[in-house]
């Protein structure tokens, strides 16, 4: 794949490292990294506590005419699949251990990139959920039970599955590229669903006179945090992403601006890594008088 990609469109990341100026920009590159260490370790011993204990609270939770506590602990467990290769980065990074294979490395972006494709794929079913609560609630109470909501997450998961193993583990060329511009694809029909059902939601809240006013704001307050937490933690990802792929990236590079493009290659991937420590809040949105908010409509 690497051989391919030097001839291709797709500019490479070895080339970024390569042209970055290193008396201008070691220093800010050495805070960039400490600041990256720091906040490894603080989603992990913040993330991995918070999403346990979250996701032991949703477990009870659960009932059969409230299913949205599956979708959140299943957001959860992809959070956790992301603190290993978190934990080991960091390691790497603050010791310089050479230690790490090409299978060992290959292995842990594949755990990290099934947990980011699981994150994103639950948000959209929790997104989803609430908006059938509200704009479609005969519908809802005919079709919630525990069984297709546990369906659902099987066929979520199979698809990031999917997804991760042509992405991480092709060796032709072809197939990994089909396999980004499907993750491209899938990110991006991601934030229309997650978009449509905060708008829909919004526009028809005003009309559910069988929800309380309390309920509507605790519904509103859940797709808010869905929705924020995508566009300020993933979109960035997103972007970056879409113009390595398109070619857009080689396009606007020059060896002048390495140092921009590294800086916004370290940014988008630090943000994508701060979700683990804000799902957890989800939890405390459906805790309080959470059988009629969630359950009801």
């Amino acid at each position: 794949v690497t051989d391919t990609m030097n001839t291709s469109p797709i500019l490479n990341y070895t080339e970024i490292i390569n042209n970055i100026d290193s008396s201008d920009f070691i220093l800010f590159a050495h805070s960039l990294t400490s600041l990256r260490v720091i906040m490894g370790y603080v989603v992990i011993c913040i993330g991995l506590p918070a999403n346990c204990l979250a996701i032991y609270g949703l477990y009870h939770l659960i009932k059969s005419d409230h299913v949205i506590p599956v979708y959140i602990i299943n957001l959860l467990i992809s959070d956790l699949l992301q603190l290993p290769s978190n934990l080991a980065s960091n390691i790497y990074v603050k010791f310089d251990f050479h230690l790490y294979t090409d299978v060992l490395v290959r292995v842990l972006l594949s755990i990290f990139f099934l947990g980011v494709s699981g994150n994103i794929g639950f948000m959209v079913c929790i997104a989803l959920e609430r908006y059938l609560v509200i704009v479609h609630p005969l519908w809802y109470r005919l079709h919630r039970s525990i069984r297709i909501t546990v369906l659902v997450s099987l066929v979520v998961w199979a698809l990031c599955i999917f997804c991760t193993i042509i992405i991480s583990y092709t060796e032709v060329y072809a197939v990994y590229l089909t396999g980004h511009i499907l993750w491209i694809v899938i990110l991006a029909v991601s934030l229309f669903l997650l978009v449509f059902s905060y708008v829909s939601t919004r526009r028809a809240i005003a009309r559910a006179i069988a929800v309380p006013d309390v309920e509507k704001r605790k519904i509103l307050h859940v797709l808010t945090l869905v929705l924020t937490t995508y566009i300020v933690l993933f979109l960035p990802y997103l972007l970056f992403h879409f113009l390595f792929f398109s070619g857009v990236l080689k396009t606007l590079y020059t060896p002048e601006n390495a140092n921009v493009f590294a800086v916004c290659l370290t940014v988008a991937s630090l943000l994508i890594t701060l979700n683990p420590v804000v799902d957890p809040v989800l939890y405390f949105l459906l805790r309080t008088k959470v059988r009629g908010t969630l359950g009801s409509s």
